[in-house]
């Protein structure tokens, strides 16, 4: 089994049949739309809390916290005003093919596999917040440790080698 396919097991923006999840796919049922933007509303109402990945989808803007600004831009796409979120897609996130969070070796760090989209990614650096990861042959991807908030799709910056 190869190092990609064992990252499929990997918690993360992935669900348990290792699926890619979408943000602001809230409900996991393959698509952005009202009822999506009604369990956001829920948990901001404190009415029934979102699970942790379900948090992690519905942070749409990119800010860390789940809130009505997440829930005006799910709303936005779920009628079709948007086609995506401004808060991901600035950094690099429309590059990102597959990204894979763990538990770290170090306490308080995740260990985060980020794999691009694009020809050649050896061109590429790719940080996690401040943690520069470093490119694979072996996994064709990226490869570090970062601290734990630092360790989500948000934080994550793709920049292209001059």
């Amino acid at each position: 089994m190869t190092i990609l396919a064992c990252a499929l097991a990997i918690t993360g923006l992935f669900n348990s049949t290792g699926e890619a999840l979408t943000y602001g796919d809230v409900n996991n049922d393959g698509v952005v739309n009202v009822l999506d933007v009604v369990l956001v509303m829920r948990d901001i109402l404190d009415l029934e809390p979102l699970g942790g990945q379900q948090k992690e989808l519905a942070d749409v803007n990119g800010d860390g916290v789940v809130d009505v600004r997440d829930a005006a831009l799910l709303m936005q796409k779920a009628l079709g005003v948007i086609d995506s979120f401004p808060g991901l897609d600035h950094n690099g996130a429309a590059l990102i093919e597959e990204f894979f969070v763990e538990e770290g070796l170090v306490p308080g760090k995740k260990l985060v596999i980020v794999i691009l989209k694009v020809a050649d990614p050896e061109d590429y650096r790719v940080k996690a917040g401040e943690s520069e990861l470093e490119f694979r042959d072996s996994i064709e991807g990226f490869r570090g440790e970062a601290y734990e908030d630092e360790a989500r799709l948000s934080r994550i910056r793709v920049y292209k080698d001059q």
